[in-house]
């Protein structure tokens, strides 16, 4: 009898049996790569489509992140233009404002000039007359010292509100 080999066989494998199972093999293996081939080609569609995705996602953030932007300059130069006319206005109400000093100097002054022409006239005019004028004048001067405050009340109010 014949003996057997430890591939199972029990002669040696010819030519023809050879070859046939090299292309047996040749064609698994061709079928296995077009099978890869077609996965990979998949793979790749499906990558690039998702990737085109993302470019035109990214480029729809871009554009929105640029209109974004355009609007809060526009904002920030609209704050800017009021801001810079509220700084001039009030410098120009300043400007127009007298100092606090000057203004009590300003009020002394004209109550020392009140108070001359009272003993100013209060030595030239009788007890009677002299006393209807006094009164007169004590009512202009206290006329003139309320609207005198009361005018810079309202400037002051004026400043604090713009």
């Amino acid at each position: 009898m014949t003996q057997k080999s430890d591939n199972g066989r029990t002669h040696e494998p010819s030519l023809r049996e050879i070859t046939s199972e090299v292309d047996a093999l040749k064609e698994l293996m061709l079928s296995m790569f077009a099978e890869r081939k077609l996965w990979a080609d998949e793979v790749t569609k499906g990558l690039r489509t998702e990737l085109d995705a993302h470019k035109h996602a990214t480029a729809e953030k871009f554009a929105s992140n640029d209109k974004a932007i355009t609007k809060a300059e526009q904002a920030q130069n609209a704050y800017n233009l009021t801001h810079n006319d509220l700084a001039r206005k009030m410098d120009h109400q300043y400007d127009q404002m007298m100092p606090r000093p000057e203004a009590n100097a300003k009020f002394e002054a004209i109550t020392k000039e009140v108070n001359d022409l009272r003993e100013s006239r209060g030595e030239s005019v009788g007890g009677r007359e002299r006393g209807q004028r006094d009164r007169s004048q004590n009512l202009v001067i206290v006329g003139l010292v309320i609207s005198t405050v009361l005018g810079l009340l309202l400037a002051l109010v004026e400043f604090s509100h713009k």
